[in-house]
């Protein structure tokens, strides 16, 4: 028996996967917030307490909100639903920026500078490589016929 080939996103264990695997993901991001801690010495520690387990479900749950948005989005094609996936979208990049930047209030004063200029040069590298990356794919796409367009059309 031969399986006919469908799309990737119309594929419900792929959408389930993908589902699954960044819920918990963002889950355990949010839930390793709630664990980290300032030591005795100063340092950073992990520290399991009883907000771990709860944001983790709360992350799960979020990343389980974002994909059914993603997946509407892409059957409806209303800008309603493009409009509530982009807020969404907007909602957790600021939430992903917050969880990056809260551990850091645990930093040791004499540290925080060095820290900043590693993040800042970092920030300037990996958008230079963004910067790359985008404009090498430009001048891929560049020579490629348009959609609906075959390559002798261009000829």
């Amino acid at each position: 028996m031969r399986v006919q080939p469908t799309e990737f996103a119309a594929e419900p264990l792929f959408r389930w996967l993908v589902s699954a695997g960044s819920s918990a993901a963002i889950g355990g991001m949010l839930a390793s917030l709630a664990a980290v801690g300032r030591g005795p010495a100063g340092k950073l520690v992990f520290a399991w307490n009883g907000w771990v387990p709860v944001l983790f479900a709360a992350g799960s749950v979020l990343g389980w909100i974002f994909w059914k948005l993603i997946w509407r989005a892409q059957s409806d094609k209303t800008l309603a639903s493009r409009r509530q996936l982009q807020a969404f979208a907007g909602f957790l990049g600021l939430m992903a920026m917050g969880s990056f930047a809260y551990p850091l209030r645990f930093l040791q004063a004499e540290r925080r500078h060095d820290v900043f200029f590693g993040l800042g040069l970092a920030i300037v590298v990996l958008s230079a490589f963004g910067v790359l990356i985008y404009k090498t794919i430009r001048w891929v796409e560049s020579g490629e016929p348009k959609d609906g367009e075959s390559e002798s059309d261009g000829e």
